[in-house]
């Protein structure tokens, strides 16, 4: 019977494994969010001190990233609106940006200038959570202002540098971990609070893709371009093109056409509707105005043009105010007799030029509002072509057009030896705060040395940006308001293969990754910002690496046979506040605040990992082309603790006696 129990063991155990198949996507992402919301499991275990402090900040940063996802939504991704710089006149009254009403503005996402050049500044989800980032940290000291409650209660507070805010946006929520240790002293009790974290349940990431999505249906397809065409040939109010044997002559106010027109657009890009979300057609026929853009479920949309926006219309031939066709006449027969008649010919062919805003708005079932505008141009009668430019701010050529100190750069890069030798053609650029300015190229000077002497415009703390491909970029960090010489070294790049190998923590077994187990391996160069990850499995089996110190971050994810399932609470935390009576007299309020843990289940666990640091020496890049991480792997967590346990124990795990660093070999 034991035998048979044991069989049975192995049976189920190979079932596992052959059906537990992860996406390395999920993984990261897994890994990132376990990280935030684990600092919310661990303001329970937090000192009675430290807990209303705690509970304090998390709710005020509950409500400060709220305030900042609400904002990115209805600005279409920004939480400022770049400057345009470009001057608006009644022939193209358009700027980068739709003014809805006073005060509120949605960036297009699509828009031409008015010098003719179509740009597409969408930010990417990257670009989004650095803004909300910025906006966080820029504001979070709000939140330490109000800190005054609890000194008057004989807490002192030190902070030991400025928040450093991480934002991940999900499908459905938004993760907020802002890095502020704040070191807590109340009489003999001292305390460092290191880590604030929030989750905001807003669907951006969600909304943000359905909004890319319906943004490049309708601007690869001329969605809206073809349905305003069909406008100038379905309505005959509209004058456009075609022949007529009436004998009175037909003219039109274009002033009255216009106003017609805005009208009528403004009708069909209303009645648009989106496929997937609840709509209901006035026609049923009416399938012509249904947009498809993916799945779309929980979701609200409406699209809009008003009469009260801007719009250019040009319609050609036309003098001044009227709009004239062709009109012919003849008379047949002889002009004495009653019998004569006159044949007339109505003819007209107009060139329409259109342009004019569209605002689309993106609302789940909750209200949370995702909102982008684009334009729809039509030029001579056909729909606009695609001559799109990368987007560059208006503010550059400001402090870029205006170099006042001559500054001279030297590139170079080391040897395989490691000797450093001139590095041709390397491109330089100075960047001041957000302001990128191009420079020059670093090449063959009089010396035989590779540089670049040029003005560059003033700055305090700017920095000077070497790149080439094949080579890390080179950056320091320089005040331009004196003339200076700098050198700045480029490191190749040295492509490598790598495996990965997992040890058995409790037998210091060594042995190939599971089919079940994924990893993700993340080094970080200590030496500079150069950062670059690893997933197993993975088509590329290959790194990119430049010489220095790592630091190195292992995770080993496997499905659990048995989901564990954390259970769901509301965590009550209250403080005394000083707030005066009647009387004048300061008595102690108790003010509360609540703290939810939504219930979590995890069908994926870690099951093992490792940190530590590690030293690459370009010796080992130039001689060796294989890379062996060794990570460790504990048994596959059940239970909830003893997935803390595996999680907590992953800084540690370089001091076990089986740890191994990683190993260079020649394949």
């Amino acid at each position: 019977m034991k035998k048979r129990g044991q069989i049975t063991g192995f049976i189920i155990l190979a079932i596992i494994i052959i059906t537990s198949v992860l996406s390395v996507f999920l993984i990261r992402n897994y890994v990132l969010k376990t990280a935030i919301e684990r600092e919310f499991e661990k303001a329970a275990l937090l000192p009675q001190q430290v807990k209303p402090v705690q509970s304090y900040l998390s709710s005020c940063l509950t409500q400060l990233s709220s305030d900042a996802a609400a904002i990115v939504g209805i600005q279409g991704g920004f939480i400022t609106i770049p400057e345009y710089r470009l001057p608006t006149t009644p022939l193209n009254p358009f700027s980068n940006k739709l003014d809805i009403v006073d005060g509120l503005s949605v960036p297009y996402c699509f828009y031409e200038t008015s010098t003719v050049i179509q740009k597409i500044p969408q930010p990417s989800i990257k670009e989004i959570e650095s803004q909300l980032s910025t906006y966080i940290n820029n504001n979070f000291n709000g939140c330490l202002t109000n800190l005054t409650a609890f000194t008057q209660d004989g807490y002192n507070f030190t902070a030991l540098y400025s928040p450093n805010t991480t934002v991940i946006i999900k499908d459905k929520s938004v993760l907020v971990e802002v890095d502020y240790p704040l070191t807590i002293n109340l009489k003999d009790f001292n305390f460092i609070l290191k880590k604030h974290v929030a989750i905001i349940d807003v669907p951006l990431g969600n909304l943000y893709k359905v909004a890319n999505n319906i943004f490049k249906k309708v601007n690869e397809n001329n969605f809206f371009e073809e349905k305003t065409l069909d406008i100038l040939t379905a309505y005959e109010e509209i004058p456009f093109s075609g022949t007529s044997f009436d004998c009175k002559e037909k003219i039109w106010s274009k002033k009255e056409t216009i106003e017609k027109l805005k009208n009528i657009i403004s009708s069909n890009i209303g009645a648009t509707v989106l496929k997937g979300t609840p709509y209901t057609l006035l026609d049923p026929t009416h399938k012509y105005f249904i947009l498809d853009a993916g799945n779309t479920r929980n979701l609200n949309a409406n699209f809009m043009y008003s009469q009260s926006w801007p719009i250019s219309v040009e319609i050609s031939p036309s003098d001044g105010d009227l709009l004239m066709g062709d009109f012919i006449t003849r008379k047949i027969g002889e002009l004495s007799t009653l019998t004569a008649s006159i044949f007339c010919l109505n003819t007209y062919h107009f060139i329409y030029s259109i342009k004019y805003p569209i605002l689309v708005t993106l609302r789940d079932d909750n209200g949370y509002v995702f909102q982008f505008s684009t334009q729809a141009i039509i030029k001579n009668n056909q729909p606009k072509e695609a001559v799109i430019q990368p987007e560059v701010y208006e503010t550059q050529p400001i402090l870029c057009e205006n170099p006042v100190t001559e500054t001279t750069v030297y590139a170079l890069n080391p040897d395989e030896s490691g000797v450093l030798k001139p590095l041709y053609d390397a491109s330089v650029s100075f960047k001041c705060f957000n302001v990128n300015c191009p420079i020059g190229k670093a090449d063959l000077d009089e010396s035989g040395e590779s540089s670049l002497t040029k003005k560059f415009p003033a700055c305090l703390n700017g920095q000077i940006i070497a790149e080439k491909d094949g080579y890390y970029k080179a950056t320091t960090t320089i005040s331009t308001n004196y003339p200076s010489v700098i050198s700045l070294i480029l490191e190749p790049y040295y492509t490598k293969k790598i495996k990965v190998k997992a040890i058995e923590k409790d037998t210091g077994i060594i042995r190939d990754l599971y089919d079940t187990e994924q990893v993700v391996l993340e080094l970080k160069n200590k030496d500079n910002d150069y950062y670059v990850s690893y997933a197993h499995p993975s088509e590329e089996q290959e790194i990119k690496l430049i010489a220095g110190n790592y630091n190195a971050k292992a995770y080993v994810i496997e499905n659990s046979s048995f989901p564990i399932k954390i259970q769901g609470e509301s965590i009550k935390k209250c403080v005394s506040v000083p707030a005066p009576n009647i009387l004048g007299i300061f008595i102690k309020n108790e003010r509360c605040f609540d703290t939810s843990i939504p219930e979590i289940t995890l069908d994926q666990v870690i099951k093992g990992g490792v940190v530590f640091d590690f030293d690459i020496t370009r010796n080992m890049l130039v001689d060796k082309n294989e890379l062996i991480i060794y990570v460790m792997v504990d048994k596959t967590p059940s239970t909830y603790t003893t997935l803390s346990q595996v999680y907590e124990s992953i800084e540690q795990n370089s001091n076990n006696k089986y740890f191994r660093y990683p190993q260079w070999k020649i394949s």
